[in-house]
């Protein structure tokens, strides 16, 4: 059973693959807060400076994250599409596909985009309060289990779930708070659609 996260990828650590993943010491905590500062990685530094404990991570992120001539590569590439893209915010993806707040159902870690072939069915939700962060992590506490840990451990990485416009399956939400099992027949069509005002199913 797992109840990491990775800090750098956000995707689930896998306990039992020794050698896989690692608790970051003094050090290597230094050498994280480095390189999120240079690539402007606001949420993984704020993360960092922060009291949370210990910080796990897998350790292939790790290596590529802190890779100096990786990072002057990324940079040169950067400076090339600059002109034509706009600079970009953070310099993490390159090298690694991670947990996208906006991609991703922040509750299963699943693909949450919208279809336009769907557009009429709306079951995904666009994180619109910061208070949902709050209430879910209660639902985590009441819940304590392995799914409960997940969400936590991934919550624990962002603050502001508004400003990096998180998503959420709603059946995902409606199961997570009732204490039902965690869906895993996939998503079908009916979890498939343009993102909806969180505000108008807040009371459901």
């Amino acid at each position: 059973m797992s109840d990491k996260v990775c800090a750098i990828c956000h995707l689930k650590i896998n306990c039992n693959e020794v050698g896989t993943w690692s608790t970051v010491g003094a050090q290597g905590l230094a050498s994280l807060v480095h390189y999120s500062t240079l690539r402007n990685d606001i949420e993984l530094t704020s993360y960092l400076n922060e009291n949370h404990g210990a910080v796990h991570v897998h350790i292939d992120c790790r290596k590529k994250y802190t890779c100096k001539c990786r990072f002057e590569q990324e940079q040169r590439a950067e400076v090339n599409t600059s002109d034509a893209s706009g600079p970009s915010k953070c310099l993490r993806s390159g090298f690694v596909s991670p947990f996208d707040w906006k991609a991703h159902c922040m509750l299963c870690g699943e693909s949450a985009q919208f279809d336009s072939k769907h557009p009429s069915q709306c079951s995904i939700i666009a994180v619109q309060t910061l208070g949902i962060r709050d209430t879910v992590l209660e639902y985590c506490l009441k819940r304590n289990d392995e799914w409960a840990l997940e969400v936590q451990s991934r919550l624990n990485t962002c603050h502001d779930l508004v400003a990096v416009e998180a998503v959420y399956h709603w059946r995902c939400y409606s199961a997570f708070r009732k204490m039902s099992a965690r869906p895993t027949d996939g998503i079908d069509r009916a979890d498939v659609g343009r993102p909806v005002d969180e505000k108008k199913t807040a009371g459901v």
